[in-house]
């Protein structure tokens, strides 16, 4: 019985001194479950996470303004979306992501165009999430997949 109150105490103890930590608690469970339920390896998805960091840092420090490019990597193959003003930036761009490390592959899907307004790509975020919630629904389909 006095283990028992002396287990009760601790953990109140340490739930008043960890409040300010309950964000951090859930997402690190919310990141556990998506790590679970992820087809790739916990290190994969870190080389993954880095991986797009470290492109999109260096495309920001090179080009700032300029471009307006976005990305994501998947299993170590980048894929590079979005819209540059020349051919010189898409393959500088598409080097750049090719050299860092890890690196497995690059899908290049630049093109060659002005910025898009924020209207367009406002509208290009509404049909995603259109898209997203429509195959949440399916119950073939895990959302995390998508």
């Amino acid at each position: 019985m006095k283990l028992s109150a002396l287990s009760t105490v601790l953990v109140l103890v340490a739930l008043v001194s960890l409040q300010g930590c309950a964000v951090l608690v859930g997402a690190g469970v919310a990141t556990g479950i998506m790590v679970a339920n992820d087809r790739r390896t916990s290190g994969t998805i870190l080389d993954d996470k880095v991986i797009k960091n470290k492109v999109a840092t260096l495309i920001n420090e090179k080009y700032e303004e300029e471009v307006q490019v976005n990305l994501t990597s998947y299993n170590r193959v980048v894929l590079l979306y979005g819209q540059v003003p020349s051919q010189d930036i898409v393959d500088d761009i598409g080097s750049m992501a090719l050299e860092t490390q890890n690196v497995r592959d690059v899908q290049n899907e630049i093109m060659i165009a002005g910025a898009s307004s924020f209207v367009a790509r406002s509208n290009d975020r509404l049909l995603t999430s259109k898209v997203k919630s429509r195959l949440m629904k399916n119950d073939d389909v895990k959302a995390n997949h998508v």
